[in-house]
């Protein structure tokens, strides 16, 4: 939210988030000016997508992201939870 309030020129946002026995998928999305997303990635001034990229990463996860200029922005996050969340050798008494 904080990259669509800096930088998106967007009206309004909306988010959703949806909890799935086996992951968690939040979407966002704005009607502001869009960008190009793979020159955005390449951009090492600012790093926002790559920041969160690398979030969804740590947490086993992926990050969708679909713009497209003048017409806003979608981002998709999904979240494994649950067996589909554990690596080989973890505690399983540690996750609530």
């Amino acid at each position: 939210m904080n990259n669509v309030q800096k930088h998106a020129e967007s009206s309004g946002a909306t988010v959703k988030l949806e909890l799935h026995p086996q992951q968690v998928l939040a979407v966002i999305q704005d009607d502001g000016k869009g960008f190009d997303p793979e020159m955005a990635m390449e951009n090492k001034e600012h790093y926002g997508l790559l920041n969160m990229r690398e979030r969804a990463q740590v947490l086993k996860g992926d990050l969708q992201v679909n713009s497209v200029l003048g017409k806003g922005t979608e981002i998709n996050v999904v979240i494994p939870v649950g067996e589909e969340g554990r690596t080989h050798g973890e505690n399983k008494s540690s996750y609530c």
